[in-house]
This record gives C-alpha cells, structure tokens and sequence, in this order.
C-alpha cells in the first residue's frame, strides 16, 4: 500500500494531486507520514477520509457489477488421490459444499449444466459438462467423475464439482393501453 501513488487513490484528482505534491506528497506512504493538521488545513473536511484511503481503509459498499457465470467447489488435495475410488470418496463432501455454496443465491432457474473438473499430479486437466434435463440429482456427478477418470490413469491432485448458469431472462413488462 506504501508504495502506491496518491494520483491511484478515488478521489484524489489533478488539483488535489498538484496540492499533495505542493505538500511533498507522492506516494501512501507519505501521505501516511503527513501531519494531519497540515491535511486538514489544506483539504478541510476531506482530510480524514484521504489519510484513511492512505491507509487502506475504505468503508464504501463494494459493487459487484459482473454476472455469475456459475457456481462450484474445487479442493486440491495433500496427497494425490490414487484412483477413481478414492475420488469418489471425496465427491460427497464436494457436494454437500456445493450445495451449502447454491444456498440463497436465487439462481435455480439459471442451472443450465452440471461439470466436472480433474486436475492430475502432472498439472494437465479435464472437464466434463452435461445438461441439466430434469430434476438435480448428485448421481450424475458420479457419473462425469467416472468419464473423466477413464480419460487418464494418474492420480488426480484437484477435483472440482459445479453448475454452469445461464443469463436470467429478460423481464418482460405488461403495459395496458
């Protein structure tokens, strides 16, 4: 954070860049080191919020203005699991986490397909994903996890289980004439 330049800091424009540097302030890590009466006679009221920016303190809601594309759960595992059997010992516990991830989220309507991910101890990877057509079952997981082990036979290092989402559809309004 020290070494960051206040031009990068929100809010912090051309004019209040000219005053910093009026100040010898270029960088966080001055501006932390600034006496905050010198702030607040040059900035006013602003002063605090600027020394709190210094230092990494914003308290502003963070907006999250990308769309979910998809859910899931991945685990690297200590030790490399040996064979499909012990990859579907783990499965369950993916799940349920998987699940525990889904909950609230409101996007049911969107599920568009299951998919599964293999990492081996070699770093290559496999994915597999099918459709959802009906119901959500767990089975099927079992199901890709045994396609994709059968596409190599070294240990698998990563597992990862989830659901690809589709964009919500548009609402479409009504208007009476």
């Amino acid at each position: 954070m020290s070494e960051i330049p206040v031009k990068s800091i929100s809010g912090i424009g051309r004019v209040a860049q000219e005053k910093l540097a009026g100040l010898g302030v270029y960088t966080c890590a001055d501006l932390q080191k600034q006496d905050f009466s010198v702030l607040q006679k040059t900035f006013g009221s602003m002063a605090f919020r600027l020394s709190q920016l210094a230092l990494g303190v914003d308290e502003r809601p963070v907006v999250v203005s990308r769309e979910r594309k998809s859910i899931s759960v991945e685990r690297t595992f200590d030790k490399d699991l040996s064979d499909m059997k012990a990859c579907q010992d783990v499965l369950p516990m993916l799940l349920v986490e998987l699940k525990r991830r889904m909950a609230g989220k409101g996007v049911d309507s969107q599920l568009s397909k299951y998919y599964l991910k293999l990492k081996f101890d070699d770093f290559k990877q496999t994915t597999i994903e099918r459709p959802i057509k009906s119901k959500l079952t767990d089975e099927i997981f079992f199901s890709l996890l045994a396609q994709a082990c059968s596409r190599s036979l070294r240990p698998v290092r990563l597992i990862g289980v989830g659901y690809r989402l589709s964009p919500p559809k548009p609402l479409q309004l009504n208007f009476e004439f």
